[in-house]
This record gives C-alpha cells, sequence and structure tokens, in this order.
C-alpha cells in the first residue's frame, strides 16, 4: 500500500473513529468472553493465545471493555451484554 504506519494509523482513526489497536483489542475480547462462556480454558490461556503478552494486561483491557473481570465475567455472563 506504500504508506507509513502513521499514516495509516490516521486514516484508520478518520475512517473508523477509534485507532487500530482499539479496534484488534476490541476484537480480541469478544473472542475471549465467547470462549469464557463457551469453553473451560484457563483464563492466561485464553489472554496468551489471543496474543496479550501478560495476564495484567489481559484482564485491565478485559475489564476496561466490560466493566467486569474475566473471572467474573465467566461466572454471570448472562448479566453482561457490552
Amino acid at each position: 500500500m506504500e504508506l507509513s504506519p502513521d499514516h495509516l494509523g490516521r486514516m484508520f482513526l478518520q475512517l473508523y473513529g477509534e485507532k487500530i489497536s482499539e479496534y484488534i483489542n476490541r476484537l480480541r475480547i469478544k473472542e475471549a468472553a465467547d470462549r469464557l462462556v463457551n469453553k473451560r480454558e484457563r483464563i492466561i490461556d485464553i489472554a496468551y493465545s489471543l496474543g496479550f503478552e501478560n495476564i495484567s494486561t489481559f484482564n485491565s483491557t478485559f475489564l476496561a471493555l466490560k466493566g467486569i473481570t474475566p473471572r467474573e465475567f465467566r461466572k454471570k455472563p448472562a448479566a453482561i451484554e457490552k
């Protein structure tokens, strides 16, 4: 595409109203939420398989986007509709 990373980031933000990293994290947390409900994987395994470098970053990102921790979400997913 011959675009610099900065230019691509500005274009994405202008077109979609969010940063590329925010979009990717939203997709990753959506997948994590599905796996927390439908699979019996350990939370740390879900985090690493979705590309998070550590459990702390995964937990804080999940909390920021879902308003609840992954452990709490697993216990009562129907109460959360974000």
